[in-house]
């Protein structure tokens, strides 16, 4: 397994799950790795520039990144679900499960996203309260 790493491109992001290891960089990529052979699965480009954060389960991967946006990614083949767009600072750490996904923002806003309401409009609407 190779995890690119220059001048130009740094990993800024890894998670490790149990199948596969996914990596953010610099640049706005994210690459997705089978564990057991090293063998790069996906490595598609997700971000204007670099990606703070990743979190994944078994069909979709969730990046935040330094453009103030937030994608939902299927997992197997690297295409974009949905991208949210309300934010007036970068996402700095996230969190998703059945019902939603938590994110903190570089201002301190904790916002909360429900899968079916907010993912299906466009840009989302703000379920959470900043603290």
């Amino acid at each position: 397994m190779l995890l690119v790493s220059s001048r130009s491109r740094k990993v800024t992001s890894l998670k490790i799950g149990q199948l596969e290891l996914i990596s953010g960089d610099s640049l706005g990529y994210v690459s997705i790795f089978w564990l057991e052979t090293g063998e790069t699965i996906h490595q598609c480009k997700i971000h204007e520039g670099s990606i703070i954060d990743v979190a994944f389960d078994s069909t979709k991967l969730v990046t935040c990144g330094m453009d103030c946006c937030l994608k939902v990614i299927d997992i197997t083949t690297c295409q974009i679900l949905h991208t949210l767009r309300d934010f007036e600072k970068p996402v700095v750490s996230l969190g998703f499960d059945y019902g939603g996904i938590t994110t903190l923002s570089h201002d301190g806003f904790l916002k909360y996203w429900l899968w079916e309401k907010n993912l299906s409009e466009s840009g989302g609407s703000n379920q959470g309260d900043g603290y």
